[in-house]
């Protein structure tokens, strides 16, 4: 024989269970959406910011990102104070830019 608190206790796991499955689902889009941002950090992170030289560069330099002086190089000749784009870095934390 079923006693009446097992119907009483539906009326409390239902909503409990909505409110969970809802917060679950919440929590998997978050995560999804979370994968698709771009890369702020490590050497990938920095590739397409800008800063601006510290010094001419004529091969190998130094320039400015984010308030941080950065070893440089360019195939063209930057004059110093130029604004700049990092189009690549290399494992010896070289940036490789470009003038804007």
């Amino acid at each position: 024989m079923i006693s009446g608190t097992f119907f009483r206790s539906l009326d409390f796991i239902i909503p409990v269970s909505i409110v969970v499955i809802v917060l679950l689902v919440i929590i998997i889009w978050k995560g999804i959406v979370g994968h698709r941002v771009r890369v702020s950090t490590g050497m990938e992170g920095i590739i397409g910011e800008f800063g601006h030289a510290d010094g001419k560069i004529e091969g190998t330099g130094h320039v400015i990102l984010h308030g941080e002086r950065w070893r440089a190089r360019s195939k063209e000749l930057i004059s110093a104070g130029a604004e700049v784009e990092v189009v690549g870095i290399d494992r010896n934390m070289v940036v490789e830019v470009k003038k804007v």
